[in-house]
């Protein structure tokens, strides 16, 4: 498990299976800070392909990098994997992916 700190807080990642069906596996990874969950993205593994479904963070927590952080840390999980990140709000595509 890798922690980022953000200002003075800690994130915690927390990756969880949720559900395998017609050989893909559904995932959620959340971001964790002071024990709450302040953001996640689900994920769908699938043919050897990371496919990004949804990238959700807390109003009151957006624009502090932690969407960011958790595409950096997904990234980081499947580092051979290609990402589909399908399409994207008008805050997501602000987000630093690479």
């Amino acid at each position: 498990m890798k922690i980022y700190r953000i200002s003075q807080s800690q994130i915690e990642f927390i990756n969880e299976h949720l559900n395998w069906h017609h050989g893909q596996s559904d995932f959620r990874l959340s971001a964790i800070i002071n024990g709450d969950r302040v953001g996640y993205i689900d994920y769908v593994l699938f043919n050897d392909e990371v496919n990004v479904s949804m990238i959700e963070v807390d109003k009151d927590k957006r624009r502090q990098g932690i969407g960011s952080k958790l595409l950096k840390e997904l990234q980081r999980q499947y580092p051979d994997k290609s990402f589909n990140m399908g399409s994207f709000t008008e805050d997501e595509r602000s987000l630093a992916v690479g």
